[in-house]
C-alpha cells in the first residue's frame, strides 16, 4: 500500500483528478498499475501488485499526475516526484 499525506496548500484537485503509478525495474521493464482518485487535499493511496513475471532486484514505484509533474528547471526552481524506492525478491 503506498499513499501520500495531504498538503498544506491548495493543489487546485477536484473530484475528477486521478494519479497513474507505474512499477519499474532498474533493468527498465515497466507495469503500469491503477490510476487511482485523490483527495481534494492531495492524499491517495493504492495497493500495487507485483506481477509474477516481474524482474527481481531494484525497483521503484512511480506516482503521476501532480501539479509538481511540470516545473521549470531553467526557471531555478527544484521538482518534486512521487517515487517509492523497494527490493523485488524472487
Amino acid at each position: 500500500m503506498i499513499g501520500s499525506g495531504p498538503a498544506d496548500c491548495d493543489l487546485g484537485y477536484d473530484s475528477e483528478t486521478r494519479y497513474s503509478i507505474a512499477l519499474m525495474s532498474s533493468s527498465g521493464v515497466e507495469s503500469e498499475g491503477p490510476d487511482v482518485p485523490v483527495n481534494h487535499d492531495g492524499s491517495f493511496s493504492a495497493e500495487i501488485v507485483v506481477p509474477v513475471d516481474f524482474p527481481s532486484g531494484s525497483a521503484m514505484i512511480s506516482v503521476e499526475g501532480s501539479p509538481y509533474d511540470d516545473c521549470d528547471y531553467g526557471g531555478g526552481g527544484s521538482c518534486a516526484s512521487y517515487v517509492v524506492d523497494l527490493e523485488i525478491e524472487p
